[in-house]
């Protein structure tokens, strides 16, 4: 572990992470059947690697600058190119995953206050 955690097209997105609920794992994907005595089979066709991590803006330039990335790094299939640091393996994987975006925000007007969160829900193609 280098202190990275996650870079979008090779741009280090960790400092806007809340590290401490980071979910990134790696899965078993296998095709599975049930035989004539019931018995369930699995066979593992290979490993994808999928979680969920928050990021946080306090100001909306960062805020803007975090989605313009996301904006200019999807390739035409709606991809991207993803570095992530992989729990259950203990290693940085780099793969091509899909990433799905759900934003809320807090805003304290009286203060002049706010603080952008952004859902990052990454699977591996």
């Amino acid at each position: 572990m280098n202190g990275v955690f996650l870079r979008i097209s090779g741009q280090d997105v960790t400092q806007y992470l809340d590290i401490q609920n980071y979910a990134m794992s790696s899965e078993d994907v296998y095709k599975t059947w049930t035989d004539g005595n019931w018995t369930d089979h699995r066979v593992i066709v290979r490993q994808r690697i999928k979680g969920k991590v928050k990021a946080g803006f306090a100001s909306e330039a960062d805020y803007a600058s975090f989605l313009n990335l996301l904006r200019i790094a999807k390739n035409a299939q709606g991809a991207y190119s993803v570095n992530a640091y992989v729990l259950n393996t203990g290693t940085t994987e780099s793969f091509t995953a899909y990433i799905d975006t759900d934003g809320a925000g807090k805003w304290d007007l009286v203060n002049g206050r706010q603080w952008l969160v952004v859902t990052l829900t990454i699977t591996g193609r």
